[in-house]
């Protein structure tokens, strides 16, 4: 069985070494510093890492110093897997030159600090790298209970911008919308509960119908006078960038009526509308 160490007893690395199985026996977990937990070792202080697999679980900006530290720690060859999701294993590549394996294995799903059970089960994990290492980090994924798929390195940045997208930037819109919901007049203790159904009903149906399907509302019906309306209501009260995010919104979402077949005369009509608003928005 090969053996597992882990450098990074944070969120993701604490989850790894809690649902990794018998088949990866984690051996060694490792912070930069020393930790009050007798379990955890300093990777400053540690010698050499025998382990078969490195797993790499620090924030983003320390990935490339934790693999400096690693070049006079390990013995090729070694596998150095890292988790970030917006590097790929190219930040790696003094141990690649060394003559270990490398890759990044970044597993879609939102860990805190509060997150228990198999919080990777039925996860998708974004790998990339060379082929022996990709190989078992796709090994280690399905443990987990993970479903791995592979891209190319150079892809690896579109892909978090995405996952970002879906993720933290889907936070930033329903912020914008409970601030609106509050600027009508709404107490702000009701508000994101007042939310909630509606975008729980949402997000359940883009998953189970597609977006395509799932767009409801003024832009799927084609109501020029209700978009006039939202304009018009987004006046010097509200911040202009909620303005301008709200207007660029409004605009994707015409192009994703336009895939359901919404009337193109009104779909025309809508972008003028939207594009004039957009224009004087940033003068």
């Amino acid at each position: 069985m090969p053996t597992v160490s882990i450098i990074g007893m944070g969120r993701v690395g604490n989850a790894l070494a809690r649902e990794l199985s018998d088949a990866f026996p984690v051996t060694d977990r490792y912070g930069r510093h020393t930790f009050p937990d007798a379990e955890v070792s300093s990777l400053s202080d540690s010698e050499r890492l025998d382990s078969d697999i490195i797993l790499i679980t620090t924030n983003d900006d320390s990935i490339r110093e934790v693999a400096n530290l690693l070049v006079r720690r390990l013995k090729p060859p070694q596998i150095v897997v890292h988790t970030s999701g917006s590097l790929s294993s190219a930040v790696l590549s003094e141990l690649s030159n060394l003559g270990c394996s490398v890759a990044s294995m970044h597993p879609l799903v939102s860990v805190t600090g509060e997150s228990a059970g198999r919080v990777f089960e039925g996860a998708y994990f974004c790998l990339e790298g060379d082929e022996r290492a990709v190989f078992t980090a796709s090994e280690i994924a399905k443990d987990l209970g993970g479903i791995p798929f592979v891209i190319s390195t150079e892809k690896k940045a579109i892909y978090h911008a995405a996952a970002v997208t879906a993720a933290g930037h889907v936070v930033a819109i329903i912020d914008i919308a409970d601030e609106m919901m509050r600027s009508s007049g709404v107490e702000s203790e009701a508000s994101l509960r007042m939310l909630e159904p509606l975008v729980a009903s949402v997000i359940a149906n883009v998953f189970s119908s597609g977006t395509t399907n799932a767009l409801t509302g003024t832009y799927s019906r084609g109501d020029i006078e209700t978009a006039k309306g939202h304009l018009a209501s987004l006046g010097d009260e509200i911040d202009p960038r909620i303005r301008e995010i709200f207007i660029d919104l409004a605009l994707r979402s015409v192009e994703i009526a336009r895939r359901n077949n919404i009337d193109e005369s009104k779909a025309r009509q809508l972008e003028t509308l939207l594009s004039v608003a957009k224009e004087r928005s940033e003068l």
